[in-house]
Order: structure tokens, then sequence, then C-alpha cells
């Protein structure tokens, strides 16, 4: 019987080479990028295999080298891959691959520190003045003024009722007839009209009811709303013939 001497014999040292060469290829085209590695760390580590293969003695095209490194990359790598799959033919090597990754990483890198830089700031100097500046909604600020109240959740101003306000209708003599006008009792208030009392009324939160008054000059005595009459005489000889007849 011939023995076809072109056929290698299988000895158990062939075996384990060839089981060694396999596991090679297997880490090779198995090594993928991790998530958040450094590219130039995933591109050592592919080159690092792929020269095991060649001392081994399979030394391998860069086209597999090349298709290795972009083949596991990252989504924000993937417009410069389809960038590289445009290359002619001659351009598409291990070295030149590298090369535009790295760049690529780089580009990448500084791009994430001008964003970072950009939320420090606005963190740091927008936020704390747009606090400060931000009005409560429970507070009414005073127009043209510098000071704000809280307001009434129910948006309903407390006012003094008006039965707790002792409006007094005094009628003040004078050569031109009589001259009518409102006070309150215990104050030094004369208010000569109703748009005077409900002025009034708004600044001191006083409940107003203009049917409580009344300025027609023809009536001649003086009338309270809560309390006695008051007549108030305009000068002193006024006074002293008011004295006299009496």
């Amino acid at each position: 019987m011939e023995v076809n001497n072109l056929i290698p014999v299988l000895t158990q040292n062939n075996w384990n080479t060839g089981k060694h060469d396999m596991q090679l290829l297997h880490e090779f085209f198995g090594t993928r990028y991790q998530p958040g590695e450094d590219v130039g760390i995933f591109i050592s580590r592919v080159k690092t295999v792929a020269t095991r293969l060649h001392v081994a003695g399979h030394k391998l095209d860069d086209l597999y080298i090349g298709f290795q490194l972009i083949r596991w990359l990252p989504q924000e790598f993937q417009s410069t891959v389809q960038q590289i799959y445009r290359w002619k033919e001659e351009n598409f090597t291990a070295v030149k691959i590298e090369a535009e990754l790295i760049l690529e990483s780089n580009r990448l890198q500084l791009m994430k520190q001008d964003l970072e830089k950009t939320e420090t700031f606005y963190f740091s100097n927008f936020l704390p003045k747009k606090k400060l500046s931000k009005v409560p909604r429970n507070v009414n600020t005073v127009p043209g003024g510098t000071t704000a109240t809280p307001a009434d959740p129910s948006d309903k101003t407390e006012y003094q009722k008006k039965d707790e306000v002792k409006w007094i209708r005094n009628i003040g003599r004078e050569v031109t007839g009589s001259n009518v006008y409102y006070g309150i009792a215990g104050t030094a208030t004369r208010l000569r009209s109703f748009n005077e009392i409900e002025r009034y009324c708004n600044k001191n939160n006083i409940q107003y009811d203009p049917s409580l008054f009344n300025f027609r000059k023809e009536d001649t005595e003086s009338q309270e709303v809560n309390m006695v009459e008051v007549d108030i005489p305009n000068c002193y000889e006024q006074a002293i013939r008011s004295r006299e007849a009496s």
C-alpha cells in the first residue's frame, strides 16, 4: 500500500499547534470594544492578537485587521466608520484606519469637555440668578415699588367691615355755603368727595360702600353715619357768635 507523502500526518504536536492557532483566530475575531473603553486600548488589544497570530505563522491581511478595528465601535463612531467604508482600496490599511480612529476619539473627547464646561458655567451662573429673580406665586408686587406682600390664597383681600369703621359726616360753614366732608372717629381725616373716600378705603383696606355717604350741600344738618354729629366753625368770629347765641 502506497502512502501519499503530500498529506501531512496528524501528530500530537500538529494537533496542539492547530488547536492553538484556532484559539488565536477565535480570540482575534472575538475582540470587541467594551463600553467606555479608550479607543487606543481597544486598538492595542486587536493588534496584540494579530501579532501573536503572525508569530504563529498566520499573518493576517490588513483587510481583516481593519475590519476588526471598525466592527464593534460604539454609535458615536458610526459616521467615521461610514467614511472609512468609502475609502479607496489602497487606503484601507490598518495603519490609516488606526490613525483615523484616534483622531475621531480625540475630537469626541474635546467636544465632551466643551459640553461639561458649558454645563458647569450654566449651573454656576445662570441658575442662581434665575432662582433669585423668581417671584413666588403667592406674592403680589407693588407697581413702581420695591416691596411685596403675600397674597391671599383665595384671591380675596381682607377688608375692615363697614360696621367696624365709624364715619362722621361734617358740615363746615363757609362764606360760599356749607362744605360737606367725612371723617373717621379718632382721626383728623377729611374726605370731600366719593373719589377721595374710595381711594382712602382702598389704601387702608376698608370696605367701601357709597350708599353710606351724602355730599348734598342743601342738607344743612350735620349727619353721622355711625356717631354723633359735629359742626366745626370756620373762624374765630363765627365761634364767638355761636357761643353768644347759645
